[in-house]
């Protein structure tokens, strides 16, 4: 009965059971924020180490092989650009057709010009002498991308890649904290990999399903002529949703950088149009976006006879011989690298196999 009159005398406080906070001062928090900071670093540095992108994504993988070969390959023909030069130039083709070695160093559409010069870079700096020719393939598609800082981290690059190289401009601010980012947090910048290995067990990709050769050139297993319609009626839609200049400024930046490359170090640079359904090809908005590219691309290599874009359109291809608008079958790369190589070797180039 006493007990029970001192309980009903006590404050509701001291009546419920629970911690008390403590005072905390600035320095406390500061401490507190500082260790899970540290916490959250050491996770991703963990992780990443465990399992880096080359090991766990397809994007990965051929990033690493294609920066491997830049540093490595003495071939006198460099191909550099999106994913329809990834899977269309067959390096092997190209060398046997010109006489002279080539490797294929292609990566995928949202590295966009840039990560063409960065990887060419990368060549440049490795050798004493530059290659003879630098062929550079994009599809209209690449330009209707949206790049990010989290895409050129993938590069083995620097940590402070982001502020550019000779050939490739600095990242704006956005893309330059994403870089940064997707180097100090690679659970959050490559959750979705992460989350897919954590979820299947599966940490490494099915290798079987993209064969790349010792000389760069991917292969696609098979066409799927079914998905290609829908794939270029997406690609109509990016067309239409870009704002402002084709290519952007930064691209345009980057372009410009190339060729004075090639006139300073003395190697031919030629830009080529990737392989396209020939339905696609026809499409007026599809003829109306890459004719701004090309007007650009043109314009940009006016200045030194180093420079230059392929003349002619692009080679065309039927459904059955394609992935999606852009990405051709291994024999449909036979043809196309063959038609580049007769098209170079009208302009005299490379000029080592005349």
């Amino acid at each position: 009965m006493e007990g029970a009159k001192k309980q009903a005398g006590k404050t509701l406080a001291e009546r419920l059971p629970g911690e008390r906070v403590p005072s905390v001062g600035r320095g406390a928090v500061a401490r507190m924020l500082l260790v899970a900071a540290l916490l959250t670093l050491a996770l991703n540095y963990v992780a990443v180490r465990l399992s880096p992108p080359a090991k766990r994504s397809f994007d990965g993988m051929v990033v690493e092989r294609k920066w491997q070969l830049a540093g490595t390959s003495d071939a006198e023909i460099v191909v550099v650009g999106d994913s329809s030069g990834n899977f269309g130039a067959d390096a092997a083709v190209l060398g046997s057709e010109l006489g002279a070695d080539a490797v294929n160093l292609c990566t995928y559409g949202r590295f966009q010009i840039r990560g063409a010069a960065w990887m060419l870079e990368r060549v440049l700096d490795a050798r004493e002498r530059p290659p003879a020719l630098v062929l550079v393939v994009l599809g209209a598609r690449t330009f209707a991308l949206s790049p990010d800082g989290f895409t050129f981290a993938q590069l083995p690059l620097g940590p402070l890649a982001f502020r550019g190289g000779s050939l490739a401009p600095a990242l704006p601010a956005r893309h330059a904290l994403q870089f940064v980012a997707a180097r100090a947090l690679p659970l959050f910048a490559q959750s979705t990999s992460f989350g897919r290995a954590l979820r299947t067990g599966e940490w490494e990709p099915d290798l079987s399903r993209l064969v790349i050769e010792d000389d760069g050139t991917a292969r696609i297993p098979a066409a799927n002529p079914r998905a290609v319609p829908r794939f270029a009626d997406r690609t109509i839609a990016e067309y239409g949703a870009v704002e402002g200049d084709v290519p952007s400024s930064a691209e345009r930046a980057a372009a410009r950088a190339l060729v004075r490359a090639a006139d300073e170090r003395g190697f031919d640079l030629v830009f080529a149009t990737s392989p396209i359904w020939e339905e696609m090809a026809t499409r007026p908005e599809h003829v109306a976006f890459e004719g701004r590219v090309r007007a650009f691309l043109e314009e940009a290599c006016a200045v030194t006879e180093r420079a230059r874009v392929l003349p002619g359109d692009a080679p065309r291809f039927s459904a059955d011989e394609l992935e999606n608008p852009f990405h051709v079958t291994p024999d449909a790369a036979g043809t196309y690298s063959k038609e580049v190589a007769r098209r170079l070797r009208a302009l005299g180039l490379p000029r080592a196999a005349r």
